[in-house]
């Protein structure tokens, strides 16, 4: 190898701004969509570059660059045992730091250092079965916060007098949820129930005085004039009108009759907005008599259309916020839009896998449209996606990636498709069987010949598959003669591998000649077991949904069996663990995140606010992937730094970075520092002057922050040696000289 080549070819540097990108309250970071996909509900826009967004799963996010960063705290909420939160439902910020939230089971919080912490207002006076709804802010002292249940029968409205310091109740009610409040002054306030009914009180929420007429059911919003005219809205575009203090109201019914309209937004007496439809943002100039479509004119990723739940307006800036946490931008009074947001949905992602050796990550899910977005394809480990649509009408349950370059996939209809160049591209190969319903749940190659596919239902007893030739024919197999199908399937090797079935009350089955025969073996879990994990023959951990300890771990091949109980109530549905002592299981229902690293016997818990989680997965270097709804997939790098490696700074770097060696020339040992701004990769080693690589010092997955290795030379001789970083990204070369 030419010296020269190896230092110049190499010379790509990639410069990262690093501001806002610092998730001090997401352990789990979103890889796609970017940057998160829970619905932001509310949002307000402090100066033309500074916005705040509060939505599901306790989510709140500040940008200062008009939407390029964020800065996420997902954990702004309450949280259950599990750690899962409710979503946020809206805010008020008097400026960029200080500012009030409120959310789910009766939360209201206040924040002095921009979302950076947040100190909890009002602590038990709300049930918690009811979630803030709306906050209307009089002044700088007095507020009102409104609430309901999620069975909608159920509402209450605080108040405040003193600037959030204390609250009392002024409002409750037994029947019904509170969807709407409207504040016109201190003593002027309107509350809105589900069934439609209005009460008002003009002292302040002393006393209450419900109107004999009654507005439409599940009005969401309101804004208003003066005391007396109040225009509300909500569902099938509808509004309603008073001019009289509340005395009479009358039924308007906008152009909009298919969505509900979330949000109205005054921007003057003769311009107010209403958003809700995912088309167009609709405008009114005589107070909702009449009303006039402002298109949006947007689509991305393989959306036509999104819900919009909230907007606001500073002079011709425009933001709307919405489901799949998407914002859209208008800098022209909304005569244009554009977004920062990136999202690549294929509604759910199933599973995940790094390409053995290389930065490869390869991830598929349920197609979003026949054939579209099926697989997303990472070369930098995980940091960022780009769909492939594999143009074969089924949904990927299963990935098995076997080298740098060769890996399957298989899913719904009975499908395998394998690629040769690290999922570029992507053949389909024999289907292992032909039928309807025949979802292939589970799959695992030992090689780049040998794998097997694993049925989840079976009309007969043959339930697994095998192939020899990588995929151009298949063999039956038959675990025992039961006529179920498989949950799980993992192979430690070609001979010796075990599988769950599709019901509960069933046992493990366990094979040590390649799949031929299947013996029954019996396990202490309840209910169905839905996570194997094989770490070799005789090592394996099984996950179920129900009982008090969950998870079962085998040391001797299925002979013997430990359990253990997690901090949370898991509906165990993935698992995954690198070694026999560090792993994480989840669920799908809490996507509440367990995590050992001591096999089992003691678990830290972290919840990964999604909806829904379908899989976890470890790669060699320990970094984590979750995978969920709305085609999201995050990473969460939790390992300890590697011996041998001191971290000189664990703030976020805002580049790549390798340094000259410190002493150079050196004997017999010299230090190297490099800085690396994203988690992920890094593989640094040392080189002769012929190009021939003698020790690699680093091969591991990072997180972003500054680093320091000594190289200890002593069995080298002297001479010139070279040194190389390398994340799949960035590479840099530097030469050392070793005088002894």
């Amino acid at each position: 190898m030419n010296v020269k080549h190896l230092l110049f070819s190499l010379a790509l540097i990639i410069l990262i701004s690093a501001s806002l990108l610092a998730q001090d309250h997401q352990d789990w970071k979103y890889m796609q969509p970017n940057p998160q996909a829970n619905p932001v509900n509310k949002i307000q826009i402090i100066d033309v570059n500074t916005w705040i967004g509060v939505g599901g799963e306790g989510l709140y996010m500040k940008t200062t660059n008009a939407g390029v960063n964020w800065y996420f705290h997902n954990s702004a909420g309450l949280p259950n045992a599990a750690g899962t939160i409710g979503p946020n439902g809206d805010l008020y910020f008097t400026d960029a730091l200080n500012g009030y939230i409120t959310g789910s089971s009766g939360y209201i919080a206040k924040t002095t250092d921009g979302g950076v912490t947040f100190n909890t207002l009002a602590d038990s006076l709300v049930p918690v079965n009811q979630n803030g709804k709306t906050m209307a802010f009089v002044d700088q002292y007095v507020a009102y916060v409104a609430f309901g249940s999620g069975d909608g029968e159920h509402g209450t409205v605080v108040k405040t007098t003193d600037g959030g310091l204390t609250w009392s109740i002024v409002y409750s009610n037994n029947s019904w949820s509170v969807t709407a409040l409207c504040v016109p002054d201190k003593q002027t306030v309107y509350v809105v129930t589900m069934d439609g009914s209005v009460s008002k009180s003009t002292d302040g929420g002393q006393s209450w005085n419900t109107m004999n007429t009654v507005v439409p059911q599940d009005m969401m919003c309101t804004t208003f004039l003066d005391v007396n005219n109040i225009l509300i809205s909500g569902s099938g575009g509808t509004c309603s009108r008073t001019t009289d203090g509340g005395e009479t109201w009358t039924a308007i019914q906008t152009p909009n009759s298919e969505w509900a309209y979330y949000q109205l937004k005054q921007v003057s007496p003769t311009e107010i907005y209403a958003v809700g439809d995912p088309g167009n943002l609709w405008k009114t100039s005589d107070f909702g008599t009449t009303w006039t479509a402002v298109p949006l004119n947007i689509t991305w990723g393989t959306f036509d259309y999104l819900d919009w739940y909230s907007l606001d307006v500073r002079g011709s800036l425009f933001v709307i916020s919405g489901f799949l946490g998407d914002i859209l931008i208008s800098t022209d009074n909304g005569l244009t839009w554009g977004s920062h947001q990136l999202s690549y949905n294929s509604n759910i992602i199933f599973d995940i896998k790094k390409a053995p050796g290389s930065n490869v990550v390869i991830a598929g899910g349920r197609e979003w449209n026949p054939g579209l977005r099926q697989i997303f394809r990472s070369t930098n480990g995980g940091t960022t996606f780009t769909p492939i649509d594999l143009g074969v009408d089924f949904d990927v349950y299963a990935v098995s990636m076997v080298s740098d370059k060769v890996g399957y996939i298989c899913g719904t209809n009975s499908i395998v498709m394998k690629t040769s160049d690290a999922g570029q591209t992507w053949s389909q190969e024999a289907s292992p069987v032909s039928g309807p319903y025949i979802s292939l749940y589970s799959m695992k190659f030992v090689n780049e010949s040998t794998g097997w596919v694993f049925l989840n239902y079976s009309a007969s007893d043959t339930n697994i598959f095998k192939t020899t030739n990588g995929g151009t024919s298949w063999i039956p197999q038959v675990t025992n003669g039961n006529a179920y199908g498989i949950m799980k399937g993992d192979m430690a090797d070609e001979d010796n591998g075990y599988v769950t079935m599709n019901a509960s009350g069933q046992p493990l089955y366990k094979t040590n000649d390649g799949g031929t025969t299947w013996t029954p073996i019996p396990i202490p879990l309840k209910g169905q077991v839905g996570a194997l994990k094989v770490i070799d023959k005789n090592t394996l951990y099984l996950g179920s949904s129900y009982g008090t300890n969950r998870v079962a771990k085998s040391l001797d091949g299925g002979a013997t069996w430990t359990t253990y109980a997690l901090p949370a109530v898991v509906d165990i549905n993935t698992m995954d663990f690198k070694d026999v002592n560090t792993g994480w299981v989840c669920g799908n229902l809490t996507t509440a995140a367990c995590r050992t690293t001591d096999g089992g016997n003691t678990w830290s818990l972290q919840n990964y606010h999604l909806p829904t989680g379908a899989k976890i997965y470890i790669t060699p270097g320990d970094t984590a992937f979750a995978l969920g709804t709305w085609g999201t997939i995050m990473r969460n790098v939790t390992y300890a730094v590697p011996t041998g490696i001191t971290v000189s700074s664990d703030n976020v770097p805002h580049g790549f970075t390798l340094e000259q060696n410190y002493p150079n020339p050196f004997n017999p040992s010299t230090s190297i520092k490099y800085s690396i701004p994203l988690d992920g990769l890094v593989n640094l080693a040392v080189y002769n002057v012929l190009g021939e690589k003698v020790l690699t010092l680093v091969n591991n997955d990072m997180k972003a922050g500054s680093y320091e290795i000594k190289f200890d030379a002593s069995h080298y001789a002297s001479g010139i040696y070279f040194y190389r970083l390398d994340t799949g990204t960035y590479s840099s070369v530097k030469k050392m000289i070793l005088m002894k």
